[in-house]
């Protein structure tokens, strides 16, 4: 089982996939980087900082560089 970090792209990919185009539409640019902002924040926290047992306890970043 090969685990790679979660990009940006992953979470677009999901959100534009899974959510209705109503409830994912930005109500302005400002709203969209400021999504895009909490998103990226997230993405480094959960590759960078989260160590998870699947991975014998290293983070998703440490892992894939392992690899």
């Amino acid at each position: 089982l090969h685990h790679h970090p979660v990009t940006q792209l992953d979470i677009v990919v999901v959100i534009t996939h899974r959510f209705p185009a109503a409830v994912r539409a930005p109500a302005s640019l400002r709203e969209l980087n400021s999504c895009i902002a909490v998103i990226a924040g997230w993405i480094a926290f959960y590759n960078q900082q989260c160590p998870h047992q699947a991975l014998k306890m290293m983070t998703p970043d440490a892992a894939h560089a392992a690899n």
